[in-house]
């Protein structure tokens, strides 16, 4: 993967694709350019200052994911951030 293909890729609240993203729509379009993996859209919320249904939507979602020890992070895997103490963001 050469992160480079994704540096103009535009900020767009709701964005999925190369025309903008979020966070999630960053991670959802490398999965699908460079894995060829669909992920679900996660747009369970009304802005990105909508913090509450984006601490929902997160503390759902990573109740299906798998927790990487530390030192064993491969390429593609995905880091929740939590900004004040809440998850909030995906890198």
């Amino acid at each position: 993967m050469n992160s480079n293909n994704y540096i103009r890729v535009p900020f767009k609240e709701h964005g999925r694709d190369r025309l903008g993203c979020d966070c999630w729509g960053m991670v959802s379009l490398v999965y699908k350019e460079e894995l060829d993996i669909i992920l679900p859209s996660l747009l369970d919320y009304k802005t990105i200052k909508d913090d509450a249904s984006i601490v929902k939507l997160m503390k759902e979602e990573r109740k299906r994911w798998l927790e990487v020890p530390l030192g064993r992070e491969k390429m593609y895997d995905v880091a929740i951030f939590n900004m004040q103490g809440f998850p909030t963001h995906v890198g």
